[in-house]
Order: structure tokens, then sequence, then C-alpha cells
């Protein structure tokens, strides 16, 4: 017997456009990292929705690497930045497996899906926001002191455990030129 709900979703996913897929990917897997959090001691399954969400990500950074993306190359840059750190934090996760390393892949999740969505995290819908505003991509947004602390926190501890030494020698975040 088939779910009627799969079956409908299933359709939708193969006639919806890209950006909506793309959200949705990015949704379910927040709302499935998030699952995680009940079956904390379940280190396979912790490794297995890592590794997914790992995958989907290199989906984004194959998409974004394209020469005939029509993506701002700003924006390109900011979203390889953060696939970039997703990197990281998945390898750091599949060696060692802790679920409150999960937050930051939760919180970026959730907040480029919605932006994909239309939700640009500050409560205004699309169809209110000024002409110019229209359509342009909205960026994770960071809403609350608490969420930028815990952002910043988890940067520096990640950075912390495994420092990348740049050209010059000095540590710091990894970037990549569009």
């Amino acid at each position: 017997m088939t779910n009627p709900y799969a079956a409908h979703q299933r359709r939708a996913l193969a006639t919806d456009k890209n950006q909506n897929v793309e959200a949705w990917a990015l949704l379910e897997l927040a709302r499935r990292l998030d699952g995680l959090k009940k079956t904390a001691d379940d280190k396979k399954e912790i490794m297995r929705i890592v590794r997914m969400n790992w995958q989907v990500w290199t989906v984004f950074q194959s998409a974004l690497l394209d020469p005939e993306n029509p993506l701002p190359a700003e924006i390109r840059s900011n979203l390889l930045n953060l696939a970039n750190f997703i990197d990281k934090r998945s390898i750091d996760l599949l060696a060692r497996p802790n679920i409150e390393q999960i937050d930051i892949l939760i919180h970026i999740n959730r907040n480029i899906g919605s932006g994909l969505m239309g939700d640009r995290g500050d409560g205004v819908p699309p169809e209110q926001l000024p002409e110019h505003m229209q359509g342009q991509p909205a960026g994770p947004q960071l809403e609350t002191e608490e969420s930028k602390q815990a952002y910043a926190q988890q940067t520096e501890q990640q950075n912390n455990n495994q420092p990348n030494t740049n050209e010059s020698g000095t540590t710091g975040q990894t970037s990549i030129e569009v």
C-alpha cells in the first residue's frame, strides 16, 4: 500500500521548479537533523543523516561552481563558503558523531531553505516587500542576539578544533573565490 501523501510529494517534486525542490530538501534535512536529538545515542543514524545532508550540499556546490550559474558572484561565493563550512562540520561529525554539533547545520538548512521559499526571515511576506527587494534571494538570517552568539561560538569552536592555515601562515576560514 502506498502512502498518498508520499505520492503527492513525489509528483510535486517532479514538476516543481528547482528552487522549491532545493528548499524542500534543506527543510526536510533540517527536520531530520533535529529529529536526531531524540535518538542521540544512535551513532549510525547520526552518521546516515549527516552524510545525506553533506551529499545534498555537495550537489549545491557543483551547481554553484557551474560557470553558467545565474546567481550573482557574491551570492555564489557566500553559498560556497557555507558549503565549505558544512563539508568540515560533516567530516568532524562522521569522525566523531556528536549530537551537540548538529545545531549549526539545522540553523543553516532552515535559513537557506526558508529563503529559497521566499521567507526572508524578517516576517514580511514577499508580496509586501519593496519592489527593489522582491525576488531577491534572502541569505541566512541571524535574527536574534542569541542565535548570533550561538553561531559565533560554534564557528569559533570548530576553528579551534581544526584550524586552517592560509598562504600567509595565519589561521582563518577558507574562502572560495568564484
